[in-house]
């Protein structure tokens, strides 16, 4: 791609010795071709995809968060294979992680 970008956005609010946070996170990809002749079967249209995280930082040692990660749910392909002239088709690899949702508890020792 000729441009890509992230940035991320950070918030904490300290509670005594603990903290809690909110973090987004913006990925953007520009279009690309994903071979080398740079046909329009093999272009990769631009994608942007969000992910979000709540969580807090109990003492030193311990972590807890829920996260959504492609909270939009953006579909797109790393890359095309084009089988148009064998088999009559392309096939689309790498594709995007689906919408997922989950929780972290992580312990430092």
């Amino acid at each position: 791609p000729e441009y890509t970008a992230s940035a991320d956005l950070r918030l904490s609010y300290p509670i005594g010795d603990s903290e809690i946070y909110f973090v987004s996170e913006v990925i953007y990809s520009d279009s690309f071709y994903s071979e080398l002749e740079n046909t329009a079967i093999s272009e990769i249209d631009s994608w942007t995809e969000w992910n979000f995280r709540f969580g807090a930082n109990v003492g030193e040692n311990i972590t807890v968060s829920l996260f959504v990660d492609n909270a939009f749910d953006e579909d797109h392909f790393d890359g095309v294979l084009d089988l148009t002239a064998d088999f009559g088709y392309a096939i689309g690899f790498g594709p995007a992680r689906q919408q997922t949702w989950g929780a972290d508890l992580r312990y430092r020792f």
